[in-house]
């Protein structure tokens, strides 16, 4: 897949997530949701405005492709990357204990649910790549 259209994807992907949630916040008359909804949707449109600039120009498109390619970034994201998902399991871990304490069981197995998805996730991920 081409740069460009990773770069569109990730912004479609957020803008339907920015609706879904603005939607189930209509369907469940949940203000959160309907503002959050719309943040997402603000934010996303911001980016794109702001990546459409280099979105329309190939030199600046290039240019844009190459810094993110570059070695020294690339490892920099790998290693920013595993560290704030094994912060957020290690976040989530807390949580699970908390909530457990606290006699919620439905939230911590959510919880757990979702960390063992997490590591699973970046085992898969570890050995495929």
């Amino acid at each position: 897949m081409s740069f460009k259209k990773r770069i569109i994807l990730s912004k479609f992907i957020a803008f339907l997530l920015s609706l879904i949630c603005f939607g189930l916040g209509i369907f469940k008359n949940s203000q959160e949701l309907i503002n959050i909804g719309i943040a997402m949707f603000v934010c996303v449109l911001f980016l794109f405005i702001k990546q459409w600039k280099v979105l329309s120009s190939p030199e600046k498109l290039k240019e844009l492709e190459n810094s993110y390619n570059d070695e020294r970034t690339v490892f920099i994201a790998r290693k920013s990357y595993s560290f704030a998902l094994w912060l957020s399991i290690y976040a989530e871990f807390i949580g699970i204990i908390i909530t457990m304490y606290i006699g919620n069981n439905e939230i911590s197995t959510i919880l757990s649910m979702i960390v063992c998805l997490q590591v699973l996730a970046y085992s898969l991920s570890n050995i495929f790549y």
